[in-house]
């Protein structure tokens, strides 16, 4: 639980001790007593069950209308100023808010108007389908935590002392700071592809059978771990404040964009959709120490690519230093491993230069020895050294991790070197690559190419004279 978080339940757990003080079996009020002694009768807020809200309604003349409603999920809300795009609720505080409003009681004023269409506050409470439940004003007259409410209901007016402390919550702004602060708000785990642009690449990811994929700015296997941490910083990635200014300010070439896409069945099993959630940094924001960042979130109908918007745009601001966590350059994202299977898994490799005939080598039954295939296809059993050199090899083009990754310009870049082809059990192509050997004194580093993309180990002087000897 985020500390946020946290200091709204503290916040909600004192209002309800406020209110069993006032209005519980041994409070003050409990028995009609009003603060100047005038008699009345303790009695809840509403009466209906307000688990069946799905949208609030509420005006203060301090402020401009807020629409708080469901957005389809059972708790999942949305806010927004009436002609204001939406945006999604911190998880837990409509509910919350609910909750406390249904437990909330008040002492009956006998001497209250039959209703107050002027009242500086009101809350309009309805169903999803836009049936009227309750209609909550609340009075100025506030006077030592109480204040008048007048609660509408099925035709029936009530007026109510009440404590303040719901007047402060819908008060003006108020109902805006329950706007969720994350900037990809509800991300789920399960994202399909991952896209961000910087002003120095275009990285784009995407998720096949369960493992992700580069596709730009090369093609190769991706580090699952990098992944899905970066997913997870995406996850907690928040602002530091809202801005309310147009959407349509924000400059048209943002520095950089990070959007995530997660693929969804139409519940009708109808077609697909896509998910889409959009960040986009901008400059320095006009206060300075902070990003200008536009936020927004869409589902994409993906036979005519029909959008319906889920939230946003939105303005935030957002330091610098809570992108940190999200890689800029392609290279971060590249498995550190040529084989994207265990070496347990290799049954063949072929070993050569690109003018010489390729020496084929086969696991023996059992799996722990090797052998040589020749051109008239005889095995022959390996040596005990060739076969701790394969093992070795296998294991290194499997199991280490490169120590760097490189991307090349062009795969002409480095030509040559002793090519090498990987195979399962059963003879199918795992990976094909160049290898290139560089010994100096005490240290050999083997350098693994695999179309534009470079892995270098550090490997032990005599694996690296046996690669070069092939």
């Amino acid at each position: 639980m985020s500390t946020r978080t946290a200091g709204i339940w503290v916040a909600i757990a004192i209002g309800l001790a406020l209110v069993a003080a006032l209005f519980g079996p041994r409070g003050r009020l409990s028995r009609g007593e009003g603060p100047s002694g005038a008699e009345g009768v303790s009695t809840r807020l509403i009466e209906r069950d307000l688990s069946v809200v799905g949208r609030m309604e509420i005006r203060s003349e301090s402020g401009g209308p807020i629409v708080i409603e469901r957005s389809g999920e059972a708790d999942a809300w949305t806010v927004r100023r009436a002609d204001g795009a939406p945006w999604p609720v911190e998880s837990g505080r409509a509910r919350a808010f609910l909750r406390v409003l249904g437990e909330l009681s008040g002492s009956d004023v006998s001497a209250a108007p039959t209703s107050d269409a002027s009242a500086p506050i009101s809350l309009a409470l309805l169903t999803a389908g836009g049936e009227s439940i309750a209609t909550i004003r609340l009075g100025s007259d506030r006077v030592a935590g109480l204040g008048s409410a007048w609660i509408e209901s099925s035709g029936v007016v009530r007026g109510l002392r009440v404590p303040d402390v719901l007047h402060r919550a819908l008060a003006g702004e108020a109902p805006m700071t329950w706007r969720d602060r994350r900037a990809f708000p509800a991300l789920s785990s399960d994202v399909s592809r991952v896209r961000i642009r910087t002003p120095d690449a275009v990285i784009e990811l995407a998720r096949v059978d369960g493992r992700w994929g580069l596709r730009s700015p090369v093609v190769a296997r991706a580090d699952h771990a990098v992944v899905d941490g970066v997913i997870r910083s995406l996850q907690t990635l928040e602002s530091d404040r809202f801005v309310e200014a147009d959407p349509e300010t924000f400059p048209d070439n943002p520095r950089i964009v990070i959007q995530t896409e997660t693929d969804r069945r139409d519940p009708s099993g109808q077609g697909r959709w896509i998910e889409t959630r959009t960040f986009e940094l901008g400059g320095i924001s006009p206060g300075g120490g902070a990003y200008l960042t536009r936020l927004l979130g869409a589902r994409v109908r993906a036979s005519d690519e029909q959008a319906i918007a889920l939230y946003g745009p939105q303005l935030a601001e957002v330091r610098a230093d809570r992108l940190s966590t999200v890689p800029g350059s392609a290279d971060v994202f590249i498995s550190r491993t040529v084989v994207g299977e265990p070496a347990s898994d290799v049954g063949l490799l072929r070993l050569g230069g690109p003018a010489a005939q390729p020496a084929e080598y086969r696991r023996t039954a059992g799996g722990t020895g090797w052998a040589q295939i020749g051109r008239d296809g005889v095995q022959t059993p390996v040596t005990a050294e060739d076969r701790n050199r394969l093992d070795e090899l296998v294991g290194a083009l499997c199991g280490a991790r490169a120590e760097q990754v490189t991307i090349l310009q062009t795969e002409d870049s480095l030509p040559g070197g002793i090519e090498v082809t990987l195979g399962s059990l059963s003879g199918a192509e795992l990976e094909r690559c160049s290898l290139f050997v560089d010994s100096q004194q005490d240290r050999s580093t083997l350098v693994a190419r695999s179309g534009r993309v470079t892995r270098a180990y550090t490997v032990r002087p005599d694996l690296a004279a046996w690669i070069a000897s092939r």
